[in-house]
């Protein structure tokens, strides 16, 4: 349980640090 609640948390920053800047990680997955 508190595994996933865990990863939930890093997904969810992960999102939002995509959100954040979307035009540096869709470089960097091209590259």
């Amino acid at each position: 349980m508190t595994f996933l609640r865990l990863n939930n948390r890093i997904l969810s920053w992960h999102h939002y640090f995509l959100l954040l800047s979307p035009r540096n990680l869709h470089g960097f997955i091209d590259n």
